[in-house]
């Protein structure tokens, strides 16, 4: 009997060890399950907060622009990019010399009135302390719909004023163009994307936000994206932008195109022969530029010269030689989508 009890009295041990180790795993994953819940509800506030703050800067920025736009009317050309450029160092030399440190603490931030906030971002040490939210996903879909925007106004009412405007201010106000409409309307829309970049940029990781980093260097950046791709070319303005980005990281430590990059001049070189009116024109400027990088390689290599100290001359060199060749940019007015930019021209019949 003693010995039955025994049995009875373990097997109730071990089951209720089971059962105090079952409710146990329970509890921490329901307890795991309700973190989880809750950090995706924070991540799902948080990229909402993000949106919300890319907008506010759209809006921001967008009113600079009309505030900007409206003095400037009267200039033309190169006038109306230096109040621009001298505009932007204006916001600069404000926020370095007129601001404090940020404000971390939540009680001082709520004791501090609205219309005092923008006083306290860093001064010349710049703003720190902003969360990551910004991503290839967030970059790619903003920039896809900049592009969507931009080409649906070119081809609207607008991009034709637009570019009547550009062309002859005069004969455009002639024919009837509100060019004081239009050109704040170009200002105000130009500023909103350039505030939403400006938040993208603000969120990305690893980046203080510092005065000198948007200063006038940054500007010419963009002015050279814009006039190499061609003015009034969406498609050039892109790829452009795309090349004077990875240009200066190719020069950093230039490698052979030999044979990792047959990958892409083989298809780059068949399109050129099917597709261009001139072929062999191109197909020669594109072996010439093969032929240049090699070059430039090998007689780095002989002379013992490391190509990374002077990466900014060669990519100085190189913005200087394509805008001798392509003064009207990479595609000129044209797109990358036009038929007339890629067919061949067909000679009639008869004709010599």
């Amino acid at each position: 009997m003693r010995k039955s009890s025994c049995r009875v009295c373990q097997t109730c041990r071990s089951t209720e060890s089971t059962l105090n180790l079952k409710l146990g795993l329970v509890s921490e994953l329901a307890r795991l399950d309700t973190l989880e819940s809750a950090g995706k509800r924070k991540r799902v506030r948080g990229c909402c907060i993000f949106v919300g703050s890319l907008m506010a800067g759209a809006l921001v920025a967008a009113a600079c622009g009309y505030l900007v736009g409206l003095p400037s009317l009267r200039l033309r050309g190169d006038y109306l990019a230096i109040v621009t450029l001298g505009f932007g160092e204006i916001v600069r030399v404000l926020i370095q010399s007129q601001t404090t440190d940020v404000l971390y603490d939540a009680q001082e931030i709520a004791q501090l009135p609205v219309y005092k906030w923008p006083l306290h971002t860093g001064g010349s040490l710049g703003f720190s302390g902003l969360p990551p939210y910004a991503s290839l996903f967030w970059a790619w879909l903003f920039a896809g719909i900049t592009l969507l925007v931009a080409f649906r106004l070119k081809y609207s009412s607008t991009g034709r004023a637009f570019l009547s405007i550009r062309e002859d201010e005069v004969a455009a106000a002639a024919m009837g163009v509100n060019t004081t409409k239009y050109k704040v309307r170009a200002f105000v829309i130009a500023a909103a994307l350039a505030g939403i970049a400006g938040g993208l940029f603000a969120h990305t990781t690893g980046v203080q936000l510092n005065p000198g980093e948007l200063g006038f260097q940054k500007s010419f950046d963009i002015i050279i994206m814009v006039v190499l791709g061609g003015l009034g070319s969406i498609s050039g303005a892109a790829i452009a932008a795309t090349l004077l980005t990875l240009l200066p990281e190719a020069l950093r430590e230039p490698r052979s195109l030999f044979p990792d990059g047959l990958y892409v001049l083989i298809p780059l070189a068949i399109l050129i022969s099917i597709f261009t009116q001139r072929r062999w024109r191109a197909l020669a400027v594109l072996a010439g530029v093969v032929a240049g990088w090699e070059l430039m390689r090998w007689g780095a290599r002989e002379a013992g010269v490391k190509l990374s100290d002077y990466r900014m001359v060669l990519y100085a060199l190189m913005l200087i030689t394509v805008m001798i060749v392509r003064p009207m940019g990479l595609l000129g007015v044209g797109e990358i989508w036009d038929r007339s930019l890629w067919t061949r021209r067909r000679r009639g019949k008869g004709k010599p």
